[in-house]
């Protein structure tokens, strides 16, 4: 309940895929239409500005990520919504040092520690130093990998205690949404999450329902 009743955010994701096939006037376009449809249906529950997330993957050349930082630079986005984007790792220096200030930017992961003798990982530490505010934990792809609730809490926590906001991926596939088994593969992945989270960690948390069908 705790979770339902403090983490009454949207998420929409974007792939990089999506993007470099549209000009930023439809993106932008899509962005607002989508937001003022989730600000209606929600308004009667609690006003929250409404948050757009842009997941790149594992995709992005150097000139492909020149291209939609200009693309992003050069779109009207609206003011009722918060964009965050989150590039490969080996790009988040160059779109956090180019893109507009009103787009917040991401990492795709984060550790469960500091820095330290950990080949492969990225620290919270690393990314608040690089002036990064968000971070994605738990997606699905990650999970796929063998990275289990507990685990994907406790990277959660830890960044939210070195200062970083976290979105907080959760979903089932298709094979538990045929069986009716929602649910059940979900609420462990949120409990976890409750489990790990203080009252005021929510504050800086979206929770981002990513079905895997």
């Amino acid at each position: 309940s705790r979770c339902v009743a403090t983490a009454q955010f949207h998420f929409v994701l974007y792939h990089l895929s999506s993007l470099t096939m549209q000009s930023s006037r439809t993106i932008s376009s899509a962005v607002s239409k989508v937001a003022a449809r989730a600000y209606s249906s929600s308004s009667k529950v609690e006003a929250r500005k409404f948050f757009v997330g842009g997941n790149w993957k594992c995709n992005g050349s150097v000139a492909q990520t020149k291209e939609l930082i200009s693309m992003l630079n050069q779109s009207t986005l609206s003011t009722d919504t918060e964009v965050v984007v989150c590039p490969s790792q080996v790009h988040l220096h160059s779109v956090k040092s180019g893109l507009r200030t009103d787009v917040a930017v991401g990492a795709q992961d984060v550790w469960t520690q500091g820095n330290g003798a950990f080949t492969g990982e990225t620290s919270a530490e690393m990314l608040t130093d690089m002036g990064l505010e968000w971070v994605i934990v738990g997606h699905s792809e990650r999970r796929g990998k063998g990275e289990s609730d507990a685990e994907v809490a406790a990277k959660a926590k830890y960044a939210l205690d070195k200062g970083l906001k976290v979105i907080a991926c959760c979903g089932e596939p298709l094979e538990n949404r045929e069986a009716g088994t929602t649910n059940d593969f979900v609420f462990p992945q949120i409990k976890a999450y409750a489990d790990a989270f203080s009252k005021e960690d929510w504050k800086n948390v979206v929770i981002a329902y990513e079905p895997i069908w």
